[in-house]
């Protein structure tokens, strides 16, 4: 068969019915995945389309400019698109890597806290450059069970959406704690909020807010309600103390 439609075979034996189910649960397993990877292809070749685009624009623009100065700010465009084009791969394959059934599954022993210091200390300089207090507040180790990697990009988009949307001079803050069986981490932020009716559709894939001026692929939050869900959590949104929002994660604790 080449269709992976489940196997059916009326009046087996029973001695047989256990293979024929470990065989259709294998073929779902693959038909997830091959559903996985035509998503990713369609969302990449969608959203890949103008940045590359501009990029060529902005290449040819630089090649035919003969003034120095000129030159060297296309170039510098040029060198901005690319790193934003970089961002939107990268955060691609983050969503490709979240989708159920694209990953074996995996079950590592992690600790929220210095996942998240590991985090703080890489997004240091991009809260240096924008004038944002970045802190952590917690009280020891929050272990949890499930994929490092994928949990560690959860706080990285948290974070970098964080810093994103801060005013200059405000504060962008992550609590972490252990409540009630649970590994409780929250990220709030001195930016303009999420209106209550929009918090929902924020988490759709490449979902912008309207009037929303900071550059973004609208994936973020997308990456992390997967991430979260796949390891048995919650995420939901509310609004931080003095404005801003704040993203509260809920996770088995380990």
């Amino acid at each position: 068969r080449s269709d992976l439609e489940p196997v059916e075979v009326p009046g087996a034996q029973s001695e047989i019915r256990p293979l024929i189910e470990a065989l259709n649960a294998y073929m779902q397993r693959v038909r997830a995945q091959m559903a996985a990877q035509r998503r990713f292809i369609a969302n990449a070749a969608h959203q890949l389309r103008t940045p590359l685009a501009l990029l060529s624009t902005q290449a040819s623009y630089a090649l035919r400019e003969t003034k120095a100065d000129r030159r060297q700010e296309a170039l510098v465009a040029l060198q901005t698109s690319s790193g934003k084009l970089a961002r939107l791969a990268e955060q691609l394959l983050t969503l490709s890597r979240a989708e159920p059934g694209s990953r074996r599954p995996r079950a590592d022993r992690i600790d929220l806290t210095e996942a998240a210091r590991q985090v703080l200390e890489a997004q240091a300089p991009a809260a240096i450059k924008r004038d944002i207090d970045l802190g952590l507040d917690e009280n020891g180790p929050v272990p949890v069970i499930g994929d490092g990697t994928m949990l560690r990009e959860m706080i990285v988009n948290l974070v970098d959406n964080a810093l994103r949307y801060s005013r200059p001079g405000g504060s962008v803050t992550v609590r972490l704690a252990a409540l009630d069986g649970e590994a409780v981490l929250m990220v709030s932020d001195a930016g303009p909020g999420i209106p209550p009716e929009e918090r929902e559709h924020v988490f759709e894939r490449f979902y912008r807010l309207a009037g929303a001026t900071e550059e973004g692929s609208g994936l973020g939050l997308a990456i992390v309600r997967e991430v979260v869900e796949n390891a048995g959590g919650s995420v939901t949104l509310g609004d931080a103390v003095g404005g801003g929002l704040k993203v509260e994660v809920r996770l088995p604790l380990a």
